[in-house]
């Protein structure tokens, strides 16, 4: 079961095109923290993550399900790529999930800081 630990609304502007947040990885598989706002069709986002933890990793989805429920995760969650960037495709409310641990293969996770940095424009 997946489900946020952390939920919060963040939002741009023209001035204020990146914002940086800090928190701490769950320790429960499948637990994320959330960070959703509204984009256009066109604008690019570009995330950074930086934490300790190896198998920490970040996704984005669209969340308001303009797009198809295959086609929803406009970033595929990947813990060997922490800073990238992607075009979003429809005018629609996304969200950067942050993941602390995806599966119990290795024990559980440090529940060390992250910072991640989100700019849209």
């Amino acid at each position: 079961m997946c489900q946020a630990q952390v939920e919060k609304n963040i939002t741009f502007t023209k001035a204020k095109p990146t914002v940086t947040l800090h928190g701490k990885l769950t320790r429960n598989i499948g637990y994320y923290d959330a960070y959703s706002f509204r984009a256009r069709k066109g604008q690019r986002i570009s995330v950074k993550l930086t934490t300790t933890e190896p198998d920490a990793s970040v996704a984005i989805y669209e969340i308001k399900q303009e797009l198809g429920p295959d086609e929803d995760q406009i970033v595929e969650q990947n813990i060997t790529k922490r800073v990238f960037s992607a075009t979003l495709p429809v005018t629609s409310e996304y969200a950067v999930q942050v993941y602390g641990k995806t599966s119990d293969t290795k024990g559980p996770t440090s529940g060390a800081t992250y910072a991640i940095e989100i700019t849209l424009k």
